[in-house]
């Protein structure tokens, strides 16, 4: 951009937010005027109406088989109305899952019954129900020594500003592309910068105060006591967060009412001590959790709330993320709308809005490779000591938290003779590259063979040193189980099912197929570069590149035999989609033919894919959490 031109790209962006939010308010307003008509529909009025104890009967639902929780059934007699949250409040001392039974009628107008599996919580006295129907019957199963108090219709003017947000970041976002898709074809990684912080901040916002992303209770516990050392207490917040994960329907929030308690609950609970734990000592892959842990440590000093905390940890991944990816984009000589668009995918982006050393070992790694793809594609400059030095440190940041990626590294040993000034420094680098891959795989191997690994207990029946040698007495019989694994699961890791639009414990995006179909086709058809390096020369590159990518990941399948999967298992646990995120880049690289290329408009090709993906990554978002979590 031109400096003269800053004023009226800044005008252009403040009216592309204005219009966004117009539309959001609009919308907005719009919904919950229809929501009141048909609230007011048979002369009700607007407001919260307590249902009277003559329309409420408890029946006590019996016997029940051995090992069942016995229940009773509260039967709410309503005029048949439309009901949009339905409020009850409740006595418990533990957490219990009532089914909510609504007789309601079809698009055809002839009864129906619809269940709603409502989650009601042990530190909370109050359960809102989004309803949104025209009900005639009210049924609430719950546990026979549960509490129910007063029950409510809430059908009072609802202003929900989760939903003007989320719409008015929708539509800015499509007017910002159409507006600077002359820009944006030039240079993409604007695009993604811009698409990644709004629909990630946006993401934040509407996650729930729980764990929603794989392992997250373990990164959050790591990056909260980060500067800990031997005993470290946990607070009641801290321990309701790391003890809320891996269920999302367990996990999962019906109403922003909820939502809204949970965060005052936490806040409030911030300063009592639940527990104590011991700290582990400090490991490698710490590392990856360090940028969050310093900014949690500065803004609690500050004396921002346990809630806001827990979002800056988010905040500083996004952020995180987003940089390392931008310049990624930016570096990349080829393949950048694949890069951009792999990088907007659903699986990467809930990354980046989760606590969790991934978004380091992503970005870092990516990052680093297209660093080493530049090389071969400015093969008439020399390959100096400061380039070997920087490209070095961001594998190794990156590969401190999984050092199985190191190994992508060794790429540059397939640089040609011509990149180096002299024999003796082309011996030398390559020379440092091969010893700086073996110590970083090492800190890996080492500790599992000297028996200071401990198996995970998620897995099973783990024991490193067991599994380890029974690997070492039957390596046939290891390598027919991984070849085995590793093919039975290829569609759907690299660009299938679980790979782009799985979304952890809140399931897997509608459309997983449509992604890998996308992101392979914008690979073959955006506008190619030819590689410099022929023949022979050409060929090795590839080949030596594919190798590589095969021994991470054997690594990384090896390495959850080993800690993950119980002692003499036919079959490796633990391994997910989501390990397949750094190496999707170099993959593209490896299979990349100039031959292919699409004859499209640059300015409309571009505006199209980032269009798709901000349909893609909002969409994704919206019908997971925010229609959980945000009404």
């Amino acid at each position: 951009m031109k400096k003269n031109n800053w004023k009226a790209y800044l005008l252009r962006v403040i009216l592309i937010l204005g219009i966004g939010l117009l539309a959001g308010t609009i919308a907005e307003s719009l919904y919950e005027l229809n929501t009141c008509r048909r609230a007011k529909k048979g002369g009700y009025e607007i407001e919260k109406e307590e249902i009277s104890k003559q329309n409420i009967t408890i029946i006590d639902n019996g016997v029940v088989a051995e090992g069942e929780q016995k229940t009773k059934t509260i039967h709410v007699q309503i005029p048949e109305r439309y009901v949009n949250k339905l409020r009850y409040d409740y006595s418990s001392e533990v957490t219990f899952t009532p089914n909510i039974q609504i007789n309601t009628k079809d698009i055809y107008k002839n009864p129906e019954m619809r269940t709603i599996k409502d989650i009601s919580r042990y530190n909370l006295n109050e359960s809102v129900i989004n309803i949104k129907d025209y009900v005639t019957e009210v049924r609430i199963i719950v546990p026979s020594n549960v509490e129910i108090g007063k029950i409510i219709v809430d059908n009072t003017w609802d202003f929900n500003w989760y939903r003007v947000f989320y719409i008015s970041i929708f539509v800015s976002l499509i007017l910002f592309v159409i507006n600077f898709r002359g820009v944006l074809a030039k240079k993409i990684e604007y695009g993604f910068a811009v698409i990644s912080l709004s629909c990630g901040l946006l993401f934040i916002a509407i996650q729930p105060p729980e764990c929603v992303s794989w392992d997250e209770h373990i990164h959050f516990s790591k990056t909260f006591d980060w500067f800990e050392n031997g005993i470290a207490d946990r607070s009641i917040s801290e321990d309701y967060i790391y003890n809320n994960q891996e269920d999302f329907e367990r996990s999962a929030f019906f109403s922003k009412e909820e939502k809204s308690m949970q965060i005052e609950y936490l806040n409030e609970n911030a300063d009592t001590v639940a527990s104590t734990y011991e700290r582990n000592a400090f490991s490698l892959n710490a590392v990856g959790e360090f940028h969050m842990a310093f900014l949690v440590k500065v803004v609690k000093h500050l004396g921002l709330s346990f809630y806001g905390q827990y979002l800056v940890a988010k905040i500083a991944n996004l952020l995180l993320y987003t940089i390392l990816m931008f310049f990624a984009i930016r570096i990349a000589p080829i393949g950048k709308k694949f890069l951009a668009v792999t990088a907007l995918m659903p699986s990467a982006m809930l990354q980046s809005v989760s606590i969790t050393y991934d978004v380091v070992v992503i970005g870092f790694t990516v990052l680093g490779f297209t660093c080493i793809v530049k090389e071969f594609y400015e093969i008439q400059t020399k390959f100096t000591w400061k380039k070997l030095f920087f490209i070095t440190m961001i594998f190794v940041i990156g590969s401190c938290p999984k050092p199985v990626y190191i190994f992508l590294l060794a790429t540059l040993l397939a640089l040609p003779k011509t990149k180096f000034s002299s024999g003796k420094q082309r011996i030398l680098m390559k020379g440092i590259i091969v010893i700086v891959c073996l110590c970083m795989i090492m800190t890996m191997l080492l500790p599992a063979a000297a028996g200071a690994v401990e198996g995970d207990e998620r897995g099973g029946d783990t024991n490193v040193m067991e599994q380890f040698a029974l690997v070492l007495t039957h390596p046939f019989a290891y390598i027919k189980i991984f070849f085995k694994d590793v093919w039975s699961s290829l569609d759907a890791y690299l660009f299938g099912s679980e790979s782009l639009g799985f979304l952890a414990y809140a399931n897997m995006h509608p459309w997983t197929s449509f992604l890998g179909v996308f992101s392979i086709g914008v690979a073959l058809t955006e506008k190619k570069k030819e590689l410099v390096l022929k023949g022979k020369t050409k060929i090795m590159y590839k080949v030596w590149l594919g190798t590589l990518i095969f021994v991470v990941i054997g690594l990384i399948w090896s390495s959850l035999y080993i800690v993950f999967t119980p002692v003499g298992a036919t079959s490796i646990l633990g391994v997910q989609a989501r390990y397949y995120l750094p190496l999707l880049y170099p993959l593209c690289m490896a299979f990349y033919s100039e031959k292919i290329e699409g004859k499209w408009n640059e300015k409309t090709y571009t505006m199209i894919i980032l269009l798709v993906m901000l349909w893609v990554t909002h969409g994704a978002f919206y019908q997971q959490y925010f229609l959980t979590y945000c009404q």
